[in-house]
Parts: C-alpha cells; sequence; structure tokens
C-alpha cells in the first residue's frame, strides 16, 4: 500500500487487520467525517454471525481445513449488498476435482452470476523465464502443472504438497 499514493491519501485510521479509508467524498465533507471505506484481512473462520460485508476476499481456499463452513458462514453477511454490487471473490490455486474450490468453479459457470477463470501462470505473469518452467516441471510435472498450469488433479488422492 505505501506505493500506491491514491490508497496512501485516503488511509485514515488503522489497527491491526482493519485499514480505513477516507474516500474523495469524506474528504470534501470535513476532517470529522467518518471514514466509508473499511478493509479488515481477517482469518478463514466461521464466526461472522451479525457482521456486514460489501466484498469478501477467500484466498487459497482449496487448501481450507473447512471450505464448505467459510463459504456457508460469508454468504449471509453479503446478504444486504448483494444488490448493491456485494461480492465474494474466491480464489486459489487449483488442488482436485473433489474439492469444494473445483465444485465452486464449475457452479459458476451453471448459475449464471459468476466468473471463473483458469489462467496458468505464464499468462498472468509473463517476466518469468522459461528456464524456471522447464526446471519446475522437470522436477515434478504434477505439481507444475497444479501450480504453474492452473490444472485440478484428476484424483481425491492428490498429495497436497
Amino acid at each position: 500500500m505505501k506505493r500506491d499514493n491514491t490508497l496512501l491519501g485516503m488511509l485514515g485510521t488503522t489497527t491491526q487487520g482493519r485499514f480505513n479509508f477516507r474516500t474523495p467524498h469524506d474528504q470534501t465533507c470535513g476532517e470529522q467525517t467518518r471514514a466509508t471505506l473499511r478493509l479488515a484481512a481477517k482469518s478463514a473462520h466461521t464466526r461472522t454471525i451479525g457482521l456486514t460485508h460489501h466484498t469478501v476476499v477467500l484466498d487459497d481456499m482449496a487448501f481450507f481445513e473447512e471450505p464448505e463452513s467459510v463459504l456457508l458462514a460469508y454468504g449471509p453477511t453479503l446478504a444486504s449488498t448483494w444488490k448493491h454490487g456485494g461480492t465474494m471473490i474466491v480464489q486459489s490455486t487449483p488442488h482436485k476435482k473433489d474439492d469444494a474450490f473445483h465444485a465452486a468453479f464449475k457452479r459458476s459457470f451453471s448459475h449464471g452470476t459468476g466468473l471463473s477463470l483458469q489462467i496458468p501462470t505464464w499468462e498472468m505473469n509473463p517476466t518469468i523465464p522459461v528456464d524456471f518452467y522447464k526446471a519446475e516441471y522437470a522436477r515434478n510435472p504434477f505439481q507444475f502443472m497444479r501450480d504453474y498450469g492452473a490444472t485440478f488433479a484428476e484424483r481425491s488422492t492428490a498429495p497436497a504438497f
């Protein structure tokens, strides 16, 4: 955040795991105006009852211990913001085809309410040298395809590495 002058100029109070931003509109309303944009970083737990979120980001969901519980817990926190752009972003390195992340990935196609992308690292980050990919593939093709090729494993016994 220190590299982004836009966000840095909006930064209000901060606490451990929580950032408050005063939007340009907040700033025109005077110094005493409460920050209207809040960012909170939380661990993936199910103690969210009574909270309201506009955006929830679940990072590396394929490796959550109880991903279904986390999805069920955060869904209601978006209920009041859903019609106003509230959203849940689920992202992860793929793991296996019988886990909750793969199910969410597939569900987004059938429901038409989500966007799913499956993009290998070499397309997202072309700055990584080809020699690096060749060495990683030679070391472990299965892990390479999962970690860099965005490929789900076929079997439920896929190693977690």
